[in-house]
């Protein structure tokens, strides 16, 4: 969105309240408060409804129309040939996790040593057949680039407990110390420190000033392992912040997925699935966790490089702080 668009956003409300002034209408009814007022009419957990909006998160609703247009015109793009060799990508997919079903729900206490890393993979690939959220991160939502939002199920819900959330041992991935911390006083201009494979570039269209960083992302997105989690492409310190991951754009595949890891532990905290250009993947950090957070993504479809915008917001404090991939 251009200079002009964002000074036209900015100016309706005022204009709109003159005009009510002048023509001795109602006023203009106040600006939604809480997330829950944002979205009316749709099912958000108690917790979530009655957190405060955050100024980016009312530029995302006004800026809907925008990103379902992104998403219309990028599925209509893919000829005959492409939509008939992403389906059979998918279906290839859905076919391993029906298989994967066969070993994952095995006892592993009590199953053959020669089986047991095949029940893990198993459940891997099953667990990555879904999206949800990792106990006691807080919550996590997609909001789709028609409006809808989807809030993600607890790990917990959706698999039986002596499942463990897939992801590095602990100890292999950087866990902050010794990363570096990109240095700006008021948050502004801060950008990645570059990383092979990885574009960045001026992020999001909008720039509200609550905006810690927004910073666009280019990668090449791959079919993800069963064995182990996608390479983060952005990593940063996370501190009380809300996390937004926008597909901007697809170039090969009609939709890919989204995770967070907590670089501490090397454990993935939340996956989304099937997200295409305009959908935007939220980490409300309902919890206020400090810890290092990574961003990756895949594709169950074609594999080809694609755009995803990272933005931080800062919720209740100053301190947070943005960290380069090294």
């Amino acid at each position: 969105m251009d200079k002009r668009k964002r000074a036209a956003i900015s100016v309706l409300p005022a204009c709109a309240l003159l005009l009510a002034c002048l023509c001795g209408s109602a006023a203009v009814p106040a600006a939604p408060e809480t997330i829950g007022q944002l979205f009316p009419g749709q099912e958000l957990p108690e917790e979530l409804g009655g957190e405060a909006a955050g100024e980016y998160l009312r530029e995302i609703i006004a800026t809907q129309e925008e990103r379902l247009r992104a998403r219309e015109e990028h599925l209509s793009s893919f000829t005959e040939e492409e939509l008939a060799e992403s389906a059979r990508l998918e279906a290839e997919h859905e076919a391993a996790v029906e298989a994967a079903k066969e070993y994952a729900y095995m006892d592993l206490e009590t199953a053959p040593e020669e089986l047991r890393d095949k029940i893990l993979e198993a459940r891997n690939t099953v667990i990555f057949s879904q999206s949800w959220v990792a106990d006691g991160y807080g919550g996590m939502s997609v909001i789709r680039a028609d409006g809808t939002i989807e809030h993600l199920p607890l790990f917990s819900e959706l698999f039986p407990e002596d499942w463990d959330i897939p992801g590095a041992p602990p100890g292999t991935l950087p866990d902050g110390e010794g990363v570096s911390v990109l240095e700006a006083e008021d948050g502004a201009g801060r950008r990645p420190a570059p990383a092979e494979g990885i574009q960045y570039g001026g992020g999001a269209a909008l720039r509200p000033a609550a905006i810690l960083f927004s910073v666009d992302c280019t990668l090449y997105l791959e079919h993800p392992s069963s064995q182990t989690d996608t390479d983060t492409f952005f990593n940063y310190f996370l501190d009380d912040a809300v996390i937004y991951t926008e597909v901007s754009e697809l170039t090969a595949s009609r939709s890919c997925n989204v995770g967070y890891t907590d670089l501490g532990t090397g454990a993935s905290i939340g996956f989304q699935e099937n997200m295409t250009p305009g959908d935007i993947y939220i980490f409300w950090n309902a919890e206020h966790r400090s810890f290092n957070c990574g961003v990756r993504a895949s594709t169950y479809g074609t594999p080809g490089y694609g755009t995803l915008t990272v933005t931080v917001e800062p919720r209740n404090t100053d301190e947070v702080r943005a960290v380069p991939l090294q």
